[in-house]
């Protein structure tokens, strides 16, 4: 293992936001209650959302200090739970699928929903893991291929499980496998399934807090490694087996939700929260021989982005540029 490389800053950036008023609702999340990423592919974009019968379920807004901090929702409503595809040219919804419909099985985050995980494709198959009420996997058409029922996934902060919040991790395809994450209160699990037939493949038990990271596909060695990252280790797979290759400690770890990001042999890890000493660190993908760390003094839960040799890295507070001197 190297000495840490010294980083320089390259520029900083202070975010202003903007006040928002009361009755106001940001676009991100909707007044459905929707909060992953659409994803798209050629000319179809794919979307998740998990909405409640009953209206006035999603009457939060932000103004509303009382729900609006680290306190649960917990929904009593029945929702039904969609994946939909759209034509990115003319906005015509192609199809809607009702996957599942009742009454969470968890709580969440009042700023949260119960769709908050990404989906993912391949062009050939979409996979959209929608929390405690399964993975669902779908030809580009919409029909279904198979499903699988993970159990409750009881995620919220550290060691305090009355905090409780939803999971958010998204699934990965590699190749014909799917990758899932789920670091919970109990019996936390990386985990692959065939993409065609939903048969699990391998998982690997982790002794873990809950996190909200979605897992890297890294293929600068042989084997891939398959890099999940949470509040006590990122650690290092065998995307072809699971077996744990390598792992690296952050002790002080409590709530993590960024992705690393592959950067040549490295992988970027991010510090999450609380901000006391915040690390980045740069891990060799090949042994997990920590390459450089920067400690950031700041709660960091976003997830980083490369642009060419700098390094963006959004904190609480800040933008940071970061170049590697060496």
């Amino acid at each position: 293992m190297t000495s840490p490389a010294t980083l320089r800053v390259v520029t900083v950036f202070v975010l202003l936001t903007g006040l928002v008023s009361a009755q106001d609702w940001p676009s991100f999340r909707g007044p459905s209650g929707g909060h992953s990423s659409p994803v798209v592919w050629g000319t179809r974009i794919f979307l998740t959302t998990a909405l409640a019968n009953d209206a006035s379920a999603h009457a939060l807004t932000l103004g509303d200090l009382d729900r609006a901090g680290i306190d649960p929702a917990k929904d009593l409503a029945p929702h039904q739970w969609q994946v939909l595809a759209v034509d990115r040219d003319s906005g015509k919804m192609l199809w809607t699928r009702t996957v599942h419909q009742g009454v969470p099985r968890v709580k969440r985050h009042v700023k949260a929903s119960h769709a908050s995980a990404t989906p993912a494709t391949n062009g050939r198959v979409l996979v959209a893991m929608l929390g405690s009420e399964g993975l669902f996997a779908f030809d580009m058409n919409g029909a279904e291929l198979w499903r699988k029922d993970l159990g409750p996934l009881r995620v919220g902060l550290a060691d305090e499980p009355e905090y409780e919040w939803g999971p958010a991790s998204s699934p990965v395809i590699a190749g014909d496998v799917v990758l899932v994450q789920n670091d919970r209160y109990k019996d936390s699990f990386l985990a692959a399934y065939d993409l065609l037939t939903g048969k699990e493949l391998w998982r690997s038990g982790r002794e873990e807090r809950p996190s909200w990271t979605t897992p890297l596909v890294h293929t600068h060695q042989n084997p891939t490694a398959v890099v999940a990252v949470s509040p006590f280790f990122a650690r290092g797979h065998d995307l072809a087996t699971g077996r744990e290759l390598w792992r690296v400690a952050d002790p002080e770890g409590q709530v993590k939700a960024s992705t690393p990001v592959a950067a040549g042999e490295l992988t970027i890890v991010t510090g999450g929260w609380p901000s006391a000493a915040r690390p980045i660190v740069a891990v060799r993908v090949r042994d997990g021989s920590v390459n450089w760390r920067h400690d950031m003094n700041d709660v960091c839960m976003a997830t980083p982005a490369l642009s060419g040799d700098l390094l963006l890295v959004r904190t609480k507070s800040h933008l940071y540029a970061l170049r590697d001197r060496n």
